[in-house]
């Protein structure tokens, strides 16, 4: 028998062609279109990226993550809501922002259940920038903030249920469901509540 086909047979390619579309196609996939703010010291970043994935931590902490993340249909000003400078794409480097946070705050898939780890809330108060971001950081049970290691390997520190605050600003706040703190740039994080 050969790799073509039966002994003494090969197929000829209207023969492959037809074995080809008779068979489901291959399916690749999809890409997801995540909405972004990126902050950096001196400005707003706001896009979207087109991904695999279905949610924007799993963007920023993947293992292919880099230091840059292409970005679609970006605005580039002083405030997230306010108008800018735009353009149809932006290489935005990671290194620089503060914090992300997700345009759309609905809530994301969940993640593959084989891949969980059982964790627990602990209240956390992060210093980055000119800013304070309080929420909820999730920890690997039997953990505590003071173990630099329960926040995880990844790039971007996770706080959910979050209040970001210029520092000295008085008043709520404003509040996210996720935010994405650049560990390299904090300056420290204290349990909160």
């Amino acid at each position: 028998m050969t790799l073509l086909g039966r002994l003494g047979h090969n197929p000829t390619l209207s023969e492959v062609a037809e074995n080809a579309a008779a068979r489901p196609p291959i399916v690749t996939s999809t890409l997801n279109r995540l909405g972004f703010g990126a902050r950096t010291r001196d400005r707003w970043i706001t896009g979207y990226v087109n991904t695999p994935c279905h949610r924007l931590g799993d963007v920023l902490n993947s293992e292919g993550a880099g230091e840059a993340l292409l970005a679609e249909d970006v605005v580039i000003g002083d405030r997230r809501e306010a108008a800018g400078d735009t353009s149809e794409y932006a290489i935005v480097n990671l290194s620089s922002v503060l914090f992300v946070v997700a345009v759309d705050d609905s809530a994301p898939p969940r993640r593959d259940t084989f891949a969980w780890v059982k964790k627990r809330r602990e209240g956390i108060l992060v210093g980055v920038g000119p800013y304070e971001i309080v929420g909820d950081c999730h920890v690997v049970d039997g953990a505590t903030l003071r173990n630099p290691s329960a926040l995880s390997k990844f790039a971007f520190i996770v706080i959910t249920s979050a209040v970001i605050r210029q520092r000295g600003q008085s008043g709520p706040g404003e509040q996210h469901g996720t935010v994405f703190v650049n560990r390299q740039l904090v300056d420290f994080m204290v349990p909160a509540r």
